[in-house]
């Protein structure tokens, strides 16, 4: 078939509306809802607003959309939209679409000036609601406003698709038009045009209208855009491969050389299509032939011959009765395989090519009551049968159902199968074997088999195998063949077996890890702890914060530790006491059966919330660890919800407002999406959980220095309790109350236990140095001196030093003991510690 010609039709169909655009002005789309500003006459009151829109042709929304929940200040005849969440007052979500803000109820959006939406029941006197860009006021009274602006909607007609065949919908005011695509007409283009009109196909031949053009379909033999040619089949010479075309009315004939076929001699016939060869040989195609290239072990026009651990096993190709199979084994040398292992099974089912419907014959039939194999010995119990086992009727043979997997069943020996020849081998006469191959032959000479050396291949293991053919020497290295190896001569910078790499590891580039080498580059293995190119970043196990409730996590290498704070213990500091109680806080979600098991088995029990103080605790705790909900002990009896101890729920429990009240196999929970609250859940839901056990006094006292010994869950917990001057888990840390610089003025501290005390220098005294030393009132001048006081030592002074003829000496009268004297010229001397 050709195509004469396409006509290109363009046809645009339009639905008339009066004259709309003037004075109004189209804001925004929600929804399929197009939104105008519509210029109206008086006074702004509701029915003004609907009048306005309806003589548009519009429609008028409401104060607010009419969806869900958003229905005040709506009446029926309002249109309804989905405001997609945004806001249920119209003019918020305009202003939303318009300006990206809500603010004001529009007001702040400076499209939406002076417009005014239908509000009913909101003013008494029917006035519409409106917003002023201006001055941003909102909730306008209407009455108060002439010739403003009336908020219309007009609906997407083009929203419902209403154009056919790929027309484009322009939108209008309570209206639309179709522009068609080339080809079609009609209000929505739903009419084909028929491009056959006036056109005549020759020859008989059929017009076909079809998309903005036609096409003549000629009758057999007959060609061209109107079918006014007759068609020459041999004229292109279709056949191929050397046929002969004959050519025929609207037909053509090859007649192909042999070894090809199909209709224009196009296919080599392959041979191997029948998958002839067995046991996984190769099958080589010729033309009008094949030939079989056999794995090792197989041999045979067909690899019909495989030789194994126990002889050699022949497959035919015919198919015969059991006791013709039986003579024809018996005429090559041999006999009907016995199976007795089911290695020798998988053995015959791997080498009958797959697809291939064959189900030898194997050496297995019934004697008068009793299956026998060829060699008259009983039924192996490795033979795997389909069904129940060997049947017990008369007359039945033994095949391999290919159909099952080469399941042992039975069939009448009259039937037709393939077969399969077991040989013993034995040496060759004369060993045709190279290389110290081991010749052996087996169905009266028929077939010899080689057992090759290592490192050699071929029907004669005369094929020294050629390990540098598959070019393992990368990099341009050398390979260098030997007898069942090879070696590889690298270039300069290259090493490895194959020259795969640059010693890119001498200079031992992985600080902690061990270094592998690649081609120009090197990769680090590195020991746990560390990371990055080179393993020189150690990780930073407190990166997670693992450590819970102030706990102060320290870095190590390949791993973390935990300090808790005072009254807190375990790894993550998981562990709590409050109130004389241990509390422990899980790390994973369990269901409550699970937890409930989970706290025993560490020696406590899940925690019983009996109070508030106890609740607010909790509440605490849990967000300063995982922040999840956790299970209490609490669950649903049969009639009420009890405590673990059987008693029923205290009055202080606070209970969520969303917590069920009929007790179906439910348990409680502290809620954490409410305040942690209780709250009851399906006891098999998994959530974190609390244990609680009572503190006693440990069984060995781990605390130092009188430190006072509590543990909890089977002592997996414990918690030193100091005496005062003491700190740290065991009590090993003596307080050093001098970190506080408690000496003043230079004074040093010396610390005790739980206590301290300050050495004063010369010229301090006090508790903490804090006074400075009056020298004239602990001491006296001689002679009725003057005496003069300073921080460190104090001055005597001649009440008239004009009067002294000789310097004043000093002697051991002069100052108090522990000081010393110095002249400090004629009439003075100074006394000073020592």
């Amino acid at each position: 078939m050709v195509n004469m010609w396409k006509f290109l039709v363009f046809i645009a169909a339009v639905v008339v509306w009066p004259d709309w655009s003037v004075g109004q002005e189209y804001l925004t789309t929600v929804g399929s809802w197009n939104f105008y500003k519509v210029q109206a006459s008086g006074p702004m009151f509701n029915d003004n607003v609907k009048v306005t829109c309806e003589s548009m042709g519009m429609r008028y929304p409401c104060y607010t959309s009419g969806s869900a929940r958003c229905a005040f200040r709506w009446t029926s005849d309002c249109i309804t939209y989905d405001h997609a969440g945004v806001e249920c007052i119209t003019l918020r979500v305009l202003s939303a679409n318009l300006c990206g803000t809500t603010d004001g109820y529009g007001s702040y959006c400076q499209p939406l000036d002076d417009t005014f939406v239908y509000c009913p029941d909101y003013w008494s006197d029917g006035s519409a609601w409106g917003v002023d860009y201006e001055t941003h006021t909102f909730n306008l009274h209407g009455a108060d406003y002439n010739n403003m602006y009336a908020l219309c909607a007009d609906w997407d007609e083009c929203s419902s698709a209403p154009c056919q065949n790929q027309a484009t919908c322009q939108d209008q005011i309570n209206g639309f038009t179709c522009q068609c695509a080339p080809g079609y007409a009609g209000t929505l283009c739903e009419t084909d045009i028929d491009d056959c009109i006036g056109v005549t196909c020759q020859n008989g031949a059929v017009c076909h209208d079809e998309f903005n053009s036609i096409t003549c379909q000629c009758v057999p033999g007959y060609t061209g855009t109107l079918c006014e040619t007759e068609i020459d089949e041999c004229g292109s010479a279709p056949c191929q491969n050397g046929a002969v075309c004959q050519d025929g009315l609207n037909s053509f004939t090859c007649q192909c050389v042999p070894g090809y076929t199909g209709t224009l001699c196009e296919t080599d016939i392959d041979e191997c299509a029948s998958s002839p060869c067995l046991g996984g040989g190769t099958c080589v195609d010729h033309v009008n032939g094949y030939s079989c290239v056999c794995p090792k072990g197989h041999v045979g026009d067909k690899c019909e011959t495989v030789q194994y651990a126990g002889g050699c096993l022949l497959f035919s190709s015919d198919a015969v009765s059991y006791p013709e199979a039986s003579q024809e084994c018996q005429t090559r040398g041999g006999h009907l395989v016995d199976v007795k292992e089911a290695e020798l099974q998988r053995l015959i089912a791997d080498t009958i090519p797959t697809g291939s419907d064959v189900s030898p014959w194997i050496g297995l039939k019934m004697t008068p009551g009793v299956m026998t194999y060829a060699d008259g010995t009983s039924v192996s119990d490795q033979l795997q049968w389909l069904g129940s086992g060997p049947p017990t009727s008369c007359d039945l043979c033994t095949y391999l159902d290919g159909t099952s997997g080469y399941l042992a069943t039975t069939a009448p020996c009259a039937e037709r199968h393939q077969y399969v020849c077991k040989s013993d081998p034995k040496p060759c006469q004369r060993n045709i074997c190279y290389n110290n191959g081991v010749c052996s032959t087996c169905f009266n000479d028929s077939y010899s088999v080689c057992s090759c050396q290592a490192g050699y291949e071929g029907d004669l293991c005369n094929i020294d195998i050629d390990e540098c053919a598959s070019n393992p020497c990368q990099n341009g290295g050398t390979c260098l063949h030997g007898v069942n190896s090879y070696s590889c001569h690298c270039q300069v910078g290259y090493g490895g077996e194959n020259c795969q790499h640059v010693e890119d590891c001498l200079s031992s580039p992985c600080v902690h890890g061990t270094c592998t080498d690649g081609l120009a580059s090197y990769t680090c293995s590195c020991e746990n702890g560390w990371t990055g190119n080179n393993c020189n970043q150690e990780i930073d196990e407190c990166a997670s914060n693992p450590c819970w409730l102030g706990g102060t996590c320290l870095d190590h290498v390949n791993g973390y530790s935990c300090v808790c704070p005072k009254d807190k213990a375990g790894k993550h500091c998981e562990t709590v006491t409050f109130a004389g109680e241990c509390y422990q806080f899980s790390s994973s979600a369990l269901t409550h059966q699970e937890a409930t098991l989970a706290c025993s088995t560490n020696g406590g029990r899940m925690v019983d919330l009996k109070d508030e103080q106890q609740q607010l605790f909790l509440a605490d705790q849990i967000a300063g660890t995982t922040g999840a909900s956790n299970w209490l002990a609490m669950k649903a009896a049969p009639l009420a919800f009890m405590y673990s101890d059987g008693s029923a729920i205290s009055g202080p429990l606070q209970w969520s407002t969303s917590a069920l009240t009929n007790p179906c196999d439910l348990c409680v929970l502290m809620d954490s999406s409410d305040n942690y609250l209780a709250n009851v859940a399906p006891c098999t839901e998994q959530h974190n959980y609390v244990c609680q056990d009572a503190l006693k006094p440990c069984e060995q006292n781990v605390c130092q220095n009188g430190g006072n010994c509590t543990s909890c869950f089977n002592g997996s917990a414990a918690f030193c309790r100091c005496p005062d001057g003491f700190e740290g888990k065991v009590c090993e840390i003596n307080i050093d109350e001098c970190l506080s610089n408690p000496c003043q003025n230079g004074g040093t501290c010396q610390d005790g236990v739980n206590s301290y005390s300050c050495r004063c220098p010369t010229g301090f005294l006090g508790d903490h140095c804090e006074f400075d030393m009056d020298w004239c009132s602990q001491a006296q001048c001689p002679l009725g001196w003057t005496c003069q006081d300073f921080n460190f030592y104090f001055l005597c002074l001649h009440p008239t030093p004009i009067t002294r003829e000789f310097p004043y000496q000093c002697s051991s009268a002069s100052c108090p003991d522990g000081m010393y004297c110095t002249e400090e010229g004629v009439a003075s001397f100074s006394c000073k510690a020592v």
